[in-house]
Order: structure tokens, then sequence, then C-alpha cells
């Protein structure tokens, strides 16, 4: 842990590992379970879960970084029937967002804003989430760059959702450069809603994890349509559908192979 360059704005496997653990553990109802985890694993040094309504998110750090973690919803059917379309202004007028993740925020948004005030110090931050929570993770990094003119180091997403408007995906794409990163998994559904028909674009630099559950950047456009249909094919007749079951938080943490 002492080793990771926490002040990078290159796409980092060590810190993908870490943040993907996080999100993977931020689902865990045993929190004294979880505080060890992250402590004894990661080196943290500090962990703080918080839930406001059906916002839930877990802060933790060590002496290089503070991480805010959001958690998504329990099953892929709970999140896109959260999911419901209706746009409002996003963070600083840059465009529009899902009027859902900007509510969802609302809620926990004192927390976050206060332990950055009380516990950053020279810290950097980083942001993650699964589902939902890698939403909430995308409208807090632009909160905190439109609204407080904070950057943060590192904002790395999991199975998220798109958030808002094309206005919206531009000026995030200026804002974080290669600091964004978003992690989709072989056919997981909930990236490919709300639909663009519907006005949303995703933003972020796209990382593909295929059906073996790799991350590979190698892969042309035109490979990885074929990796998804072999996905389809290897999970015909299976319980559930390929697209929900590539959701869970545990075929992107197994893809840093640990």
């Amino acid at each position: 842990m002492n080793t990771i360059d926490w002040n990078t704005i290159s796409f980092n496997p060590s810190i993908a590992h870490i943040l993907a653990d996080c999100a993977f553990n931020a689902y865990d109802d045993d929190k004294k379970k979880t505080e060890e985890h992250l402590k004894t694993t990661h080196g943290m040094s500090w962990v703080q879960f918080f839930r406001i309504e059906d916002t839930e998110a877990l802060i933790t750090y060590n002496d290089s970084t503070l991480i805010f973690v959001f958690r998504g919803t329990s099953s892929v059917q709970d999140a896109l029937t959260d999911i419901k379309i209706k746009f409002i202004d996003g963070p600083g007028n840059k465009g529009r967002i899902h009027a859902g993740f900007k509510t969802g925020l609302d809620k926990v948004w004192n927390e976050v804003w206060s332990t950055i005030g009380r516990k950053r110090s020279k810290r950097t931050i980083w942001l993650s989430g699964h589902s939902l929570g890698g939403a909430l993770a995308l409208t807090a990094a632009a909160r905190l760059k439109f609204e407080k003119n904070l950057v943060v180091n590192g904002l790395y997403t999991f199975g998220q959702p798109r958030v808002g408007d094309p206005v919206f995906t531009e000026a995030c794409d200026k804002a974080f450069g290669l600091r964004y990163f978003r992690f989709v998994h072989n056919n997981d559904i909930v990236p490919r809603v709300p639909l663009r028909a519907m006005g949303f674009e995703h933003t972020g630099f796209f990382k593909y994890i295929n059906k073996e559950k790799k991350l590979d950047a190698s892969l042309t456009w035109e490979q990885i349509t074929k990796d998804r249909l072999s996905g389809r094919i290897d999970n015909f007749l299976k319980p559930g559908t390929d697209g929900i079951s590539d959701h869970s938080m545990s075929n992107y943490l197994a893809a840093f192979g640990k």
C-alpha cells in the first residue's frame, strides 16, 4: 500500500484493485469485518460508514489518500427500477444530469464535504462506486470540480449507468482527462441505461473486462463485440440473463486477480 503513488493521474491497476475491493466490500453489512479488511489488506488507518435514507457510502484513508466509495443498490432489478428518467441542471450548470443521481448525492453531500474539510490535509482524493454508486461518484466528482473548484486525483467506476447529457459529458471529459476510468464487464446491462435515445451519454475512459473476467486493453471494438456475443452464448439457458449476472461487483473485482 505504501508503495502506491496516490498522486498519479494515470491509470494504475493497483489502485483499481483497491477501489474495486472497496466497492465490493461496501455491500457487506458487517461493518466491523469490512473495516478490519480495509485496514489489514490495504493499510487504511481509518474507515467510516454513513447512510442517509437510501444513499450509503464508506470513507477510508491512510497517510496519502482519502477515498470515497458509494454503494449501489442490492440488485440489477432494483437498479433498473431506480433509473427513472428526468433531467435536472448539472453541477455548476454544466449541462443536465439524471435527477435521481443528484437527489441521492444531496442526501450525503454535507458528510462528503465536511469529511474533505476535516480529513483531507495533504491527502489526494479518490472516488469510486459500483452500479448506481458509480453514478453518484461521478456526480460527486463533478460537483467538487464545478462548484468547489477541486479536482479529484482519480475516479474509477464499475458497471456505472449513464449520468448526463452531451454538454455534461463534454465538461467532464475536459475536467477529468485521464483521471476517470469507467469499467464495463462483458454484457453488463446497467451501463447501457439510460438510453442514448433519451439524451444520455457516457463520459470517462472506457475499460473493458472480457467474459473471462480479464481486463484487456488490446481489444478492438470488433473483438469486444465478438466477446460479448460469445458471453451470451456461454450463458444461454443458464439461470438469469447474461446482462444481469455480468453486473455483479464480484466479476469486476475478479478482473484484478485478487
